[in-house]
């Protein structure tokens, strides 16, 4: 074999920073780079990747495969940062690495840095299964789990040295603090002896200084965002914590990390939920996949946020403030029930197995944070779905003299799970079922029209345009005209669906007025006020009431008209004093009855809408 020899490069996707040559000329497509280097051939040695295009872009990696070769392929994240591209020509020269003593590595970004503090444990052992040979000033990418990866410079190697090196089960690993340019000295400047991080047995004690920015988080009020639109999204399926809330950043360039207590904004006397709040900056720097996910859902959705946790009910606002490092206690122990029906058998000695290693991986790089209440949820990536419900000791919570109330309990890497022997909790729902957005509901397959988007535009100018008021009531509302077939209701559902989608990310809730017939005013005015909090509650919003021309009280008894007349002076009264911007639908206007529909009452609708027939239409 020569000293050296052209190839082709190509990416694969394999978490670790080997790489790996194929013959394409005899490549059987069957044959795909999986996790088992010896699946392509054997380690061929230690080589220097150089770009044919510029001699000083080079990377130091292990090469696993057979000869003859024409395409070597690398992890994409190590040779992008390297400065390389997919499909150039490289030149890779054999070389002899020496062994060392240790290295000295620093994250790339805080955000970086701050993984690596909170997951040190899990490093060492890590480092030598995805990396054996380094050279000084190479930038390397480090997966701490399938979704999540940092990256780290080596800034020194033990003994000094500008060659490639092996790393040994010997060898010290040092991690440096992230330092910017304007509030550290140039990294050349350390040595071993300033080092302030060292990975090799430090402590795993809460520290107040992990998860917390340098800004602190005060009345930050976001909405949740509803879970139909990610949940078709694998990283957010893969990555599932009780604990994380991921919001966006404007301001800052790294992501922070905040232990934070929630409040939603119905309920300001409730006890907190805390979280993790995870804030991504927009120009992300990271390759992280899970924060990149964030920002594709989040950019055009300012003030929301995205969790997996279902306390979280879908559309409702919160309350984020940090929580003082003094009320932050790291549990020694955390007691672990398994939620189940009557009829279900206890769970064996496996199944309390597996849910502790799930338990153990979930906190191994962020904690499970709970109350003295505890805290319910199902377990993440199982073949079957298992709730629990985690609590604190009673010796944890009896420890120290704060009020108990405003105390948040961590559950790390070094928490003890324990089960409740006596007793499992009974099965529940964690969360009551949330109302279905209309916006989000399947249209039935029909033609859209070209003369119905000029209304639906209308239509969502005027909801958005009510939405931006601070004093919305007396405002009036919608009322959409058409004869019977035109495609009222049509209509109404790709507006609700439009403004789903749009960065107000708007709740439109449907309400057929045929099906009120037959009941009494009291029991649909207290249904629809009912209704109309609850929408109060995840503003922005849109009621839609279909069919509002629904009674036809010609030919009825007086009893029967004097019925009906309470029913829609109801109505007129209510939409006046909404809050929401409603939507409604009707035949023509003089279909409507007259308390709404006459001179006097020109209040309750503000934009009155017909939809031409199609011989109207040029």
């Amino acid at each position: 074999m020569g000293r050296n020899y052209p190839a082709f490069l190509q990416f694969h996707h394999l978490n670790n920073c080997f790489g790996y040559v194929k013959n394409e000329i005899l490549f059987d497509s069957t044959v795909k780079i999986n996790y088992n280097p010896a699946s392509l051939g054997d380690l061929l040695g230690t080589f220097i990747v150089r770009s044919c295009s510029d001699p000083h872009v080079t990377l130091v990696v292990q090469l696993y495969g057979r000869q003859p070769f024409s395409h070597l392929f690398l992890n994409a994240v190590l040779a992008t940062n390297a400065g390389f591209q997919e499909t150039q020509e490289v030149i890779v020269e054999v070389v002899e690495p020496t062994n060392c003593q240790g290295v000295e590595i620093v994250p790339m970004s805080a955000q970086d840095y701050e993984i690596m503090d909170k997951s040190s444990s899990a490093v060492e052992s890590l480092f030598l299964d995805q990396l054996t040979v380094v050279k000084k000033d190479m930038v390397f990418p480090l997966w701490l789990s399938p979704s999540m990866h940092v990256l780290f410079k080596i800034v020194n190697i033990v003994p000094p040295t500008d060659s490639p090196v092996y790393l040994v089960p010997s060898s010290e690993l040092y991690v440096l603090p992230y330092l910017t340019p304007a509030k550290g000295l140039p990294y050349s400047q350390s040595s071993l002896s300033q080092v302030d991080t060292v990975f090799h047995g430090v402590t795993t004690d809460f520290s107040e200084t992990r998860f917390h920015s340098s800004e602190y988080i005060n009345n930050l009020i976001i909405r949740c965002l509803p879970r139909l639109l990610f949940e078709k999204c694998k990283i957010f399926n893969q990555s599932s914590h009780p604990s994380l809330i991921y919001t966006l950043n404007k301001d800052e360039q790294y992501s922070s990390f905040n232990i934070v207590s929630t409040y939603r904004n119905d309920e300001p006397n409730a006890a907190p939920v805390y979280a993790v709040l995870i804030q991504v900056p927009i120009n992300n720097v990271s390759n992280d996949d899970m924060h990149k996910a964030v920002i594709s859902l989040l950019k055009h959705r300012p003030n929301h946020f995205i969790s997996t946790n279902p306390l979280y009910s879908c559309y409702t606002q919160i309350l984020c403030q940090s929580v003082n490092p003094k009320n932050i206690w790291n549990l020694k122990r955390c007691q672990v029930s398994i939620m189940k029906k009557e009829s279900e058998d206890s769970p064996s000695l496996d199944n309390k197995k597996l849910i502790e290693r799930s338990l153990q991986s979930l906190s191994a790089f962020y904690p499970i944070i709970m109350g003295c209440d505890g805290i319910k949820f199902i377990l993440p990536n199982l073949d079957q779905e298992i709730k629990v419900f985690l609590e604190p000791s009673v010796t944890d919570i009896s420890s120290g003299d704060l009020n108990k109330r405003f105390v948040c309990y961590a559950a790390r890497n070094n928490t003890i799970f324990v089960f409740d022997e006596d007793e499992n909790q009974a099965d529940s729902d964690i969360i009551e079922t949330p109302l279905p957005n209309h916006g989000l509901a399947k249209l039935p397959p029909i033609l859209n029209l070209d003369c119905q988007s000029p209304i639906v535009h209308e239509i969502m100018n005027f909801v958005n345009f009510f939405s931006s008021l601070s004093t919305k009531k007396h405002v009036g509302h919608i009322l959409l005209l058409g004869k019977e077939g035109c495609g009222k209701t049509y209509i109404v559902s790709r507006v609700a669906r439009k403004l789903a989608k749009s960065s107000q990310c708007v709740f439109s809730h449907y309400i057929d007025c045929c099906a009120w017939k037959g009941k009494q005013s009291d029991t649909i005015e207290k249904s629809l006020i009912s209704e109309m909090k609850r929408l109060e509650k995840m503003q922005p919003a849109l009621l839609v009431l279909d069919n509002l021309d629904f009674f036809q009280v010609t030919g009825e008894d007086e009893h029967r008209q004097l019925a009906v007349e309470r029913l829609f002076n109801m109505l007129h009264r209510v939409l006046l004093e909404s809050t929401i911007p409603v939507l409604t639908t009707a035949r023509k206007l003089s279909s409507l009855h007259k308390s709404l529909s006459n001179q006097g009452s020109k209040r309750a609708f503000a934009n009155v809408i017909e939809i031409p027939t199609l011989n109207q239409v040029s």
